[in-house]
């Protein structure tokens, strides 16, 4: 019988319908950045505009594909960029290599200020070396995201001559502008990454983003993903409800034998349940345990079945002066597995007394 088990379990996976998310958006990013400015010039950007959307404000909504904003009535739809990290650390290329080169060997005016504290073009200070020396063996560069391409344009076109906390006005503060050659358009991802290697292979190519695991379809498949020790207690618990069926059976077997004022031979379908204990899979309670003990005996059958030692349900049935599903339409095999558990719940809630704890919550652990 274990045999016929093996193959019959079918995992049914509830998938909901998921919002169709862009594979990649438009952005505007500034390449190369000074690591001094990074810090501060991050600052600014989420002041003016900000990667995460706060959700607690009335003007600002936020969903999983976009970031609605709503000013004046009008309705303004961005991408949403909540899973893009503001700065990105990459290995420098060539160019960028040789250019600090040639800074190092020829510092700028600007350059020999900020070191020195003075107009320098020539001798520069020890304390200038040390800074030359450690940007020559710098080998990375960073990146900064500026925002969408949808949003920086609607903020240079709508909030430039409004607002004194332009975008204009804090790329001056750090000698950069939006027609400089570092301030480029770049395809990053518009999605959250689904796995753990989508996520590598962005951050190291493409551009970091936030990662959550708890979300992604594998994670959740793995979390859903049964044991071996749950496989082999779900097939000894189908094992028990075909003995419990066959039993069943048996039982309305028996009692059509002996009703002859019933003149239907077709044996009703019962099916069999059994209920078992997920901790032990020791089983707890039986459908047709529980048939046997909610049918009506009459006082001499019942004297008859305690001296017989033929305790069949075939016997057992054959005494009874009703079978309980055709007496109550509502007595499904279910119902009577149930019951079951209630009938030995209440008897262990008694024996421990009335005032006890178990018996005034009416659930006690069946071992």
């Amino acid at each position: 019988m274990a045999d016929s088990t093996d193959n019959c379990f079918i995992e049914i996976i509830h998938n909901p319908p998921e919002e169709i998310l862009p594979e990649w958006i438009e952005c505007y990013i500034i390449e190369n950045l000074d690591p001094k400015y990074c810090g501060p010039l991050a600052r600014d950007l989420n002041a003016i505009l900000p990667l995460r959307i706060s959700t607690q404000t009335n003007d600002v909504q936020s969903t999983s594909s976009s970031c609605i904003v709503k000013e004046h009535d009008t309705t303004i739809l961005f991408p949403n960029t909540e899973h893009l990290k503001r700065i990105r650390r990459r290995p420098a290329t060539d160019e960028e290599v040789r250019s600090r080169k040639i800074e190092d060997e020829y510092p700028t005016k600007q350059d020999s200020k900020e070191s020195t504290g003075v107009a320098c073009d020539i001798h520069p200070t020890k304390k200038a070396k040390i800074n030359s020396k450690k940007k020559k063996q710098t080998s990375y560069s960073l990146d900064i995201l500026v925002g969408s391409v949808s949003a920086v344009d609607d903020h240079l076109c709508s909030k430039e001559s409004t607002s004194s906390l332009s975008l204009t006005t804090i790329l001056e503060r750090y000698n950069l502008s939006t027609s400089t050659s570092s301030f480029i358009r770049k395809s990053l991802p518009g999605r959250p990454a689904h796995t753990k290697d989508e996520l590598n292979q962005w951050n190291t190519s493409v551009w970091p983003t936030l990662f959550y695991e708890e979300k992604t379809v594998q994670y959740k498949e793995e979390q859903l993903a049964l044991t071996i020790e749950e496989v082999e207690m779900m097939k000894k618990g189908l094992d028990e409800a075909l003995k419990d069926a066959l039993a069943a059976q048996q039982q309305c077997k028996a009692w059509r034998e002996k009703d002859t004022k019933s003149n239907n031979d077709i044996l009703p379908t019962l099916s069999g349940v059994v209920v078992l204990n997920p901790q032990n899979g020791v089983v707890v309670s039986k459908a047709s345990d529980e048939r046997h003990l909610q049918a009506i005996i009459s006082e001499e059958d019942t004297l008859e079945e305690k001296k017989s030692t033929d305790q069949s349900a075939a016997v057992m049935c054959s005494q009874w002066t009703c079978f309980p599903e055709e007496t109550n339409p509502l007595c499904t095999s279910v119902l009577l597995a149930i019951q079951g558990v209630s009938r030995q719940e209440r008897h262990i809630a008694l024996g421990a007394g009335m005032e006890s704890e178990e018996f005034k919550r009416g659930q006690v652990r069946i071992l």
